[in-house]
């Protein structure tokens, strides 16, 4: 007799948090939901323009010192030795930047009279000069 088991893909709730927005410095991020035995390891997309300290399994330290949009990784492992990446994206500096920014309001044209415009989903930092 035989037995065939199929092991599911792993998959995680987890989630990394901080600022998404960023001129220079250093910021912290941190990463909930890790289960009991599951390692983090930290990378970034871009290490010309940021470096990674302080890391642990429930965040890192993250330092800028350039300009462009990169991404923060962690590659979570369970104890089984499966992995699933979890990711989150950080613009630094002024000159390149993304924004979820969506401007919402009336688009009929308009004789006379006024319209209301809102915006919404800025990023944390980013600021809106009308």
């Amino acid at each position: 007799m035989s037995c065939s088991v199929s092991r599911t893909s792993f998959s995680s709730i987890a989630a990394i948090t901080g600022t998404t927005g960023i001129c220079s410095g250093s910021a912290n991020y941190s990463i909930s939901n890790i289960a009991a035995g599951q390692t983090v390891d930290w990378s970034l997309s871009n290490t010309s323009i940021g470096t990674i300290t302080n890391q642990s399994n429930a965040g890192a330290t993250i330092t800028f010192s350039g300009n462009g949009a990169q991404t923060l990784s962690a590659l979570i492992t369970n104890t089984c030795g499966q992995t699933t990446t979890k990711t989150l994206v950080i613009n630094t500096g002024s000159p390149t930047f993304t924004s979820t920014a969506t401007l919402t309001g009336n688009i009929t044209s308009i004789c006379s009279g006024s319209r209301t415009y809102t915006l919404n989903n800025l990023l944390d930092g980013q600021t809106v000069n009308w």
